[in-house]
C-alpha cells in the first residue's frame, strides 16, 4: 500500500463555515430551559467519533460489545458506513480514533512509533501505514469539504506502555518525559495534517504541548489547521468502554447481559434482605479489567477552579483555537466556568461510560432516550458548549430530521 502525503498548498483549511458557526452559535441565547433541542443546536455542533482499524481487512465493520451500538472500521468501510449519515442527516465532523489490531500489538514502542507510521516495518513481514492516515486520505477523497475531519492526537493505542506520551520515571512516579513528549507528539500532528486532518485534536494531556505543536504545525506548512485541546481532561472512570475500544479488548456479550441483570425485587423477602439488596453488593467488587494509571497527568476531578482556568488560558495563549471538557456530565460548572474565561469555542466530549448510562437505562425501559439526550443538550448549551463530541450524533441527526 502506498501513500502519497498531501501537497500542503491542498491542505488549506476549507472548513471556515463550520468553524464560523461555532462561534456564531455560542450559546448566550440559550435563555430557556424549555428551549428545543431544534432551536438551539444544529447538525453543525455535533462531532461523531469514529474507530478506524489497521486491520488488513479494509471492509470489515466489528461491533464494539463493550460500546454498544458503535463499531471498528475498515478504512473502506468506514466511507460507506458515513456516507448516508453525510448525505441524509448531514453529518458535519467526524474525530477518528486509531485502533492497533493484534496482529501489530508486537510493533508497538514506547515511542509509539505506528502512531504516524507510512509504510512502516512490521514484525509480520508487512509494511505498517497507521490507519488514521489511511483514512484521512480516503475520506477527504470521499467527501471533500462536506465532512470535517478531526484527528485525535495521542500514543496510547500505539505505545508498548499504553500511555499517552513518552515515560520516564521521576522520584519512583512514572510520568511523561515532557520533551520527548512534545516532540514526538508534533511530529504525529503534522502527519495528520500532511494526510489531510482538517483540526488537530491532542487529548494525551502532557502539560505545554500546544505551544511546540503549533509551532511544528505552522513551521511545516499548515497555519490555518487549527488546534482542538483536550484542555480539562480529568482522570476519569467514564473512559472504561473506550478504552476496551481502542485497544480490541472485546467483552462478550454473555459477559455484559450478566453486568446488566437485575436483582429480581421479590427476591427481597424480607426487610433486611432489601437493605442489603440496596446497597448493590455486587457492584463493590474492583473490576477486573485493569486500566494504565494515568493520574499523573491527567487532571484529578478535584482540581481548583483557578487551576483549570489557568491551564485553558494557557493553551488558548498557545494556540489552541478551540477547548473541550472531558468527561461532561459531571463537569457542567466547569464548562460553564470554562466559557467564561475564554473567547474561543468551548465543547464537550460525552464519554463512553455516559453514553453507556443512557443507552442501558434506555434498553431497560427506564429512561425515553431522545427527551433525556434533549434535556442533556440543553443543559450543555446552557453551561457554554458550543460543540459536543458524542456517540449519540447519528441519533441525534436523525431526531432533527425528523426521522426519529
Amino acid at each position: 500500500f502506498t501513500l502519497s502525503v498531501m501537497p500542503h498548498e491542498l491542505q488549506e483549511f476549507r472548513k471556515q463555515e463550520i468553524l464560523k458557526s461555532w462561534v456564531r452559535s455560542r450559546p448566550e441565547s440559550v435563555t430557556s430551559g424549555l428551549e428545543s433541542l431544534h432551536s438551539s443546536c444544529g447538525a453543525e455542533n455535533f462531532i461523531f467519533p469514529v474507530f478506524i482499524s489497521d486491520s488488513g481487512n479494509e471492509h470489515m465493520v466489528e461491533p464494539i460489545h463493550a460500546l454498544p451500538g458503535q463499531f471498528r472500521f475498515g478504512t473502506e468501510s468506514v466511507v460507506e458506513y458515513l456516507q448516508p449519515l453525510v448525505d441524509e442527516y448531514e453529518l458535519k465532523a467526524v474525530i477518528l480514533f486509531g485502533v492497533v489490531d493484534e496482529e501489530y500489538r508486537r510493533d508497538k514502542d514506547p515511542e509509539g512509533s505506528l502512531a504516524d507510521a507510512v509504510n512502516h516495518p512490521s514484525a509480520t513481514g508487512q509494511s505498517y501505514v497507521n490507519p488514521v492516515c489511511r483514512a484521512l486520505r480516503r475520506l477527504k477523497s470521499a467527501f471533500g469539504d462536506r465532512l470535517l475531519l478531526i484527528a485525535d492526537v495521542c500514543l496510547c493505542s500505539y505505545t508498548s506502555t499504553g500511555h499517552c506520551g513518552i515515560m520516564t520515571t521521576v522520584d519512583n512516579v512514572l510520568a511523561p518525559d515532557t520533551q520527548k513528549s512534545h516532540k514526538r507528539l508534533s511530529q504525529v500532528a503534522v502527519t495528520y495534517a500532511q494526510h489531510g486532518a482538517d483540526i488537530i485534536a491532542p487529548s494525551d494531556m502532557i502539560i505545554g504541548r500546544i505551544r511546540p505543536m503549533r509551532e511544528a504545525l505552522d513551521a511545516s506548512g499548515f497555519p490555518s489547521v487549527p488546534i482542538m485541546s483536550y484542555a480539562v481532561k480529568y482522570c476519569s472512570a467514564f473512559y472504561g468502554p473506550f478504552r476496551s475500544a481502542v485497544s480490541s479488548t472485546l467483552t462478550s456479550p454473555e459477559a455484559l447481559q450478566r453486568q446488566m441483570e437485575t436483582v429480581d425485587e421479590t427476591s427481597a423477602h424480607s426487610p433486611s434482605n432489601a437493605t442489603q439488596l440496596s446497597t448493590l453488593p455486587r457492584f463493590h467488587e474492583k473490576n477486573a479489567k485493569k486500566y494504565f494509571d494515568r493520574s499523573s497527568y491527567q487532571l484529578h476531578p478535584a482540581t481548583s477552579t483557578e487551576t483549570l482556568c489557568r491551564i485553558v488560558k494557557n493553551d488558548v495563549s498557545h494556540g489552541a483555537a478551540f477547548v473541550m471538557v472531558k468527561p461532561s456530565v459531571c463537569y457542567m460548572d466547569v464548562v460553564h466556568r470554562v466559557s467564561q474565561v475564554v473567547e474561543v469555542p468551548v465543547g464537550v466530549y460525552h464519554t463512553s461510560g455516559e453514553y453507556c448510562q443512557l443507552y442501558y437505562a434506555a434498553q431497560h425501559n427506564a429512561i425515553d432516550l431522545s427527551i433525556s439526550l434533549d434535556e442533556l443538550v440543553t443543559a450543555y448549551r446552557r453551561a457554554g458548549a458550543t460543540f459536543i463530541i458524542s456517540y449519540f450524533t447519528p441519533f441525534l441527526l436523525r431526531k432533527m430530521k425528523g426521522k426519529g
